[in-house]
Order: structure tokens, then sequence, then C-alpha cells
């Protein structure tokens, strides 16, 4: 699909370059229109499009993710749900937002509908999860709508304060996810994948810096403070709200209330069932050291990330 919609788009403006791309089109915009461009180069932006959703997990394009993170081996969910998706939103951001820019009042709408669609439909399905992989694949679908919120904004406004956020965004969820999944791999032990409900009964007794630890990421996962989600959530929140996005910034701020019920699932169970009659998981140094600069990486940058912020801020992408 992605070399076929690229196939198209060439076809139609005899570039790849992106920079050429974007004159071509607001040149022949500016001659005749939208309606100039015709229905091959449509086509192609379309089926492009269709490719990055899918790699992204964003809906209807989803249905994959659920049964690829429950079949893997854990190690590999939490690889796929971090580095796949952040490389599927670089390549979005650098195609739309740098080569597709003149077309942004057709495919903000578009991709507006696709963030609706994500946040409720990821969140809603997560809440009757009964496997902890399963749930966290679901939760990876919300968050994929949270970034695509700051893809939008950027289209909508043509600065590049939501390409910021986004990324940002990434950044943060790219610790708390990780943190989440290396948990699970903690509990595995001998004929169990670690990642049931019942795996993290009484975990506060049988290992309380893995509970602490867990309570950081799903804090940060549900946008709690002073936990880096939050002010992930809250700069693509600003992003949405200065590009008049206001459907969207509701949709962010309900959905992430309503993620707080699955996640806190975990917690009661943390923290308020009898641990089962198992011993204390251990972790090698490798494992435990990852897991504690997860931990360590989320709280410091929801208690002070303006050196990150500052660093977001020079992106040029769209200029000022």
């Amino acid at each position: 699909l992605y070399l076929y919609g690229t196939s198209l788009i060439y076809g139609v403006t005899g570039t790849v370059h992106l920079s050429a791309v974007k004159a071509f089109l607001a040149h022949r915009i500016q001659a005749g229109g939208l309606e100039s461009l015709g229905f091959p180069l449509a086509a192609g932006v379309v089926i492009l499009a269709v490719a990055l959703l899918f790699k992204a997990a964003l809906v209807p394009f989803h249905w994959w993710t659920p049964d690829a993170y429950e079949g893997a081996a854990t190690p590999i969910t939490g690889f796929l749900s971090v580095a796949p998706k952040a490389a599927a939103f670089a390549m979005a951001i650098r195609i739309f937002a740098a080569g597709l820019l003149p077309l942004s009042p057709t495919w903000t709408g578009v991709l507006g509908v696709v963030a609706v669609l994500t946040m409720i439909w990821g969140n809603v399905a997560a809440m009757i999860q009964d496997n902890v992989k399963r749930m966290l694949a679901y939760s990876s679908i919300a968050h994929a709508g949270y970034v695509l919120i700051g893809l939008v904004a950027s289209g909508r406004t043509g600065t590049d304060q939501g390409i910021e956020a986004a990324l940002l965004y990434l950044l943060a969820y790219a610790f708390m996810n990780l943190g989440a999944f290396g948990l699970i791999l903690y509990l595995q032990r001998e004929g169990s994948a670690g990642d049931r409900m019942e795996d993290f009964d009484g975990l506060i007794h049988r290992s309380p810096w893995a509970a602490v630890l867990m309570i950081f990421f799903l804090l940060s996962l549900g946008g709690i403070p002073p936990m880096a989600g939050f002010v992930a959530k809250l700069m693509i929140f600003y992003a949405a709200v200065s590009a008049s996005l206001y459907l969207l910034a509701v949709v962010l701020a309900v959905t992430s209330v309503v993620s707080l019920y699955y996640y806190f699932r975990l917690v009661y169970r943390m923290f308020l069932r009898d641990p089962e009659a198992l011993p204390a998981p251990r972790a090698g140094w490798t494992l435990a050291t990852g897991l504690w600069i997860c931990g360590a990486a989320t709280l410091a940058f929801g208690i002070y990330g303006q050196p990150l912020i500052t660093w977001a801020a020079r992106i040029s992408l769209l200029g000022p």
C-alpha cells in the first residue's frame, strides 16, 4: 500500500522529494484549486495514508494490534508498542506536514475523525480486557489517537506547535509503555506468561519496588501529575485548543478520565488483593536497571520537563 500510494503521487508530481511535492501541490492549487489535482493524486494520498494508519495502529486499521501484542513474546511486544509506532508517526509527520501541507484543508478533517474514533475505541475496548497485554494493546491504540491530534493541529495552523507536542508525547510514551511491559516480563515465571490480572495480586507484598514502579507507569499512562504522561497530554491538549480543535480536546480529556478505570484495576489488584501463594519474582540486573531507568525518566520528565520542551521547541519543520 505504501509503495503503491507513493507511485501514484510520483506519477502525478514527477518527484518523491517532499519539498518538491509541496511546491508542486501549492502551484497547482493556486492555479486551479483542489479540483485540478485529479483522482490519481487523491487515490495516492488515501492509499499512502492507509499504510501509515495501519503501521501506527489507528482505527479502523488497528485490528492486528491486540492479537499481535498478546501472541508475541513480551520483549517483542514492548518493542512493537513503541518503535514501529514512533517510526510511523515520524513518517506521517514528514509526509503530511512537510510534503502534503497544501492539502491540509482536506487531510486534517479526515485525520481528525480518525483521532476521535481511535481515542474512543481504544479506551472503551481496553475496559473489558482481562489480559494485561491486550489491555495495554488497546491502550496503545488510544495513545496513538492522542499523538495524531498533534499532527492535525499542525496541519490546521501551519506551525510546529502540534508536531512538538506529538514528539514529546512519543518520547514520554516510550518510557512509560516500555516500563509497563517490562513489569509483565518481570512477573513471568515457568508456566505463566505474567500477563494475567491475577499475576498482579498483592504485588506490593511480594515485590514492593515493582508495585511502586508500576504505579508510576500507570499514572503516567493515565495522564496524572506529576508524571510524564500528564505533561505530554497537556501539551497535546494545548496544541488542539490553539488550533481551535475543541472537539478533539474534549474527547482527549474525557477518554483520559475513562482510561483511569482500567489502569486502576491493576492498582486495585496490586494493593488491595491478597497475594497468590507464589514466590516473589526475581529480576536480573539488566531488567531491573531498565525498569528503574524507565521509572526515573517517567517521574523526572513530569517534574522537570523543561529541557525536553526547550529541545522540542527548536523544531522548524513548518517554520514559526
